[in-house]
């Protein structure tokens, strides 16, 4: 027997974009005060097949493509319609069945069921998406607009998975025609069209005024590649751009006293946190780590770092609404005389200390973050060696583990809690920064992974949050702000939850 699904409640690098004010002629055509934006990418757009491309090109695949559900504007845990009306579970939670709407692609052609089957082998094949998708078995249509999923075993995240952006609907005709990857395949069914691609230089959409959901307000995106962040920030100052991510704290703070112009504070789902890389010596020493988390004063890392612009109420990666969260986990409050006890409790002679090394960026406010951790280490009496990169090099040390300790901006993703801990806790796993083997932790999370009774699997990701804690693999730090600074005229925007991609047809100018 089946029961109707409820929409479920509960969510290296941030991908903000930033708005640019266009000074198009075509504003008097087209009787709106702001109908073309220029839009800042902070990456070029090299890939706009949504199942064969990484995550910097996600703001624009965003625009282009749509998935069968999206996230309820910016709510961390809900997800409602979008290409599927609605849809049903069997109760061992293997079966799902979608209920597809009837639009058209930006081309002309229908959509229909027979799309979503060719998504989902692709999604399965794909090296990008394949590990995402491994609890997926194979998809049937059903008829023209009805179409059933069928997992492996039951995954509890399954809906909320399917809203994040790498789970978008391709034309099969188009991509069978074309060729992944092409230009020409570059065919979707949301609310912008693409008009024009140039690698190096950027993208330019149009709107979809046949959009299932309502013609956008803005006619012509231009989306443009500005990497540096001070020449963005620049050009807000001289009014040449409408809205941007603060460059940093002290801008962010400006704008808020400036009259025009609103300052909207996002409390992400990420938090920096100091990784130590338990393969090298001495940072097996449980107590050494255990002490360095006791001389972290997240108040004053915000305060000097962050020009105060973050929240130092960060007691582990997770933030208190998400899945194995827990108050049971040990939180290590700052205190130098604890952190100097189990230094001399740890065994470690004076040379074992002097081999302690911080690895980061010289980009942005690397350094300034990498001083203030060296400061903390100087008051317990450990003189912290630095060791410097340029921004390339440190992103190939951290994913290579060549480095003893490193500052991470490491993200959850609350709306998929298992892709969370399998990706960042498990042994071996790809963003396991402290690289340590724990099996009961694996265990916990093998137990976690296709279990549909809430209150087990949580009560399994808490027992694995408290070892990674009493642990002390990572030292946490703060949960990370972003700063959007907009004219007031801007209304209706929502990021969507752990990457803050936008969707620029809720956006709009008050006329």
């Amino acid at each position: 027997m089946k029961k109707i699904a409820r929409i479920l409640t509960g969510i290296s690098l941030c991908f903000c974009l930033t708005l640019i004010l266009s000074t198009s002629v075509s504003y008097a055509v087209s009787g709106k005060k702001h109908p073309i934006l220029n839009v800042r990418l902070y990456y070029d757009a090299t890939q706009l097949d949504p199942h064969y491309t990484g995550g910097a090109d996600a703001p624009v695949v965003c625009q282009i493509y749509d998935s069968l559900v999206k996230f309820d504007g910016d709510n961390q845990m809900a997800v409602k319609p979008s290409l599927a009306s609605s849809w049903e579970v069997s109760k061992d939670g293997k079966e799902w069945t979608f209920h597809l709407i009837e639009t058209k692609f930006h081309d002309g052609t229908e959509f229909t069921a027979d799309d979503v089957v060719f998504t989902i082998e692709r999604y399965k094949k794909s090296p990008f998406t394949a590990v995402k998708g491994h609890m997926l078995d194979h998809a049937e249509a059903i008829d023209k607009h009805n179409v059933k999923i069928y997992l492996k075993y039951p995954y509890p995240h399954f809906i909320r998975q399917l809203a994040s952006w790498p789970w978008r609907i391709v034309s099969k005709a188009a991509v069978e025609k074309y060729g992944k990857g092409k230009k020409e395949m570059v065919i979707g069914t949301g609310p912008y069209k693409l008009e024009e691609w140039k690698v190096g230089q950027g993208v330019t959409l149009v709107s979809n005024k046949d959009y299932f959901e309502g013609e956008p307000y803005f006619e012509k995106i231009v989306m443009k590649v500005i990497a540096d962040d001070t020449t963005a920030m620049v050009a807000f100052e001289k009014g040449e751009l409408d809205a941007t991510a603060a460059g940093s704290g002290l801008d962010a703070q400006m704008f808020r006293k400036k009259s025009g112009y609103k300052v909207i504070s996002i409390k992400r789902p990420a938090a920096y946190i100091l990784a130590m890389n338990l393969k090298l010596s001495p940072m097996e020493n449980k107590k050494l780590r255990q002490a360095i988390n006791h001389g972290i004063d997240k108040e004053r890392f915000v305060q000097i770092a962050l020009d105060g612009e973050g929240y130092a109420d960060c007691d582990m990666l997770l933030s208190p609404y998400e899945e194995g969260y827990t108050e049971k986990a040990p939180k290590y409050e700052y205190d130098i005389k604890k952190a100097k006890a189990l230094i001399a409790e740890s065994g470690l002679t004076q040379s074992d200390l002097d081999k302690l090394d911080l690895t980061y960026t010289t980009a942005s406010i690397g350094p300034r973050m990498a001083a203030t951790v060296q400061e903390f280490f100087a008051e317990v009496g450990i003189r912290l060696k630095m060791h410097p990169m340029e921004l390339g090099s440190f992103i190939q040390a951290q994913q290579t583990g060549r480095y003893m300790m490193t500052i991470v901006q490491q993200q959850s993703i609350p709306y998929n809690p298992v892709l969370t801990f399998n990706l960042y806790y498990k042994t071996g796993a790809y963003l396991n920064y402290a690289r340590y083997k724990n099996p009961e932790i694996d265990k916990l999370i093998a137990k976690a992974n296709s279990e549909l009774n809430d209150e087990k699997r949580v009560g399994y990701f808490k027992e694995a949050t408290k070892i990674i804690r009493e642990e002390a693999y990572y030292a946490p730090i703060c949960y990370v702000k972003t700063n959007m600074i907009l004219p007031k005229q801007m209304k209706g925007m929502a990021w969507e939850p752990n990457t803050m991609i936008t969707k620029y047809c809720d956006w709009y100018w008050e006329e």
